[in-house]
């Protein structure tokens, strides 16, 4: 397994990643698609549900690092701030431990948008298949 060291990726959830997710999810807490219930409740608009932060997450680590082949072991996720529908952001990974020979890593995990941290955690990957 060649390991660097981070990797990042950029995304942006649109209306209709949000309304698939719903549908998908059955998920219909109107915080997440009724913009007036939102800044009713002193948001600025819809909130990105936080399956779909976590998809980004998985996103980084099945293409990026470690990569295709990529098996989640863990993860730790904590919601800082908001991110709203239609908001660049920006997943960051950094590793803080890699063992080759077990083909098994773990990152620091931060969601970032601008310079606002929206969540932080930890994730722990491996490869499955033959060295």
């Amino acid at each position: 397994m060649k390991v660097v060291s981070s990797a990042q990726l950029r995304f942006t959830v649109t209306p209709s990643d949000m309304d698939l997710y719903k549908n998908m999810s059955g998920d219909t807490n109107p915080l997440h698609w009724d913009d007036s219930y939102a800044q009713a409740r002193q948001f600025k608009g819809r909130v990105v549900y936080g399956g779909l932060i976590v998809a980004a997450v998985s996103r980084l680590l099945g293409t990026q690092l470690p990569g295709p082949g990529c098996v989640w072991q863990s993860l730790s996720l904590q919601f800082r701030r908001p991110l709203y529908v239609d908001e660049a952001a920006e997943v960051i990974g950094l590793v803080t431990y890699s063992n080759p020979e077990l083909r098994v890593l773990r990152m620091d995990i931060e969601v970032k948008r601008a310079d606002d941290c929206i969540a932080e955690g930890s994730v722990q990957a491996g490869l499955a298949g033959p060295v």
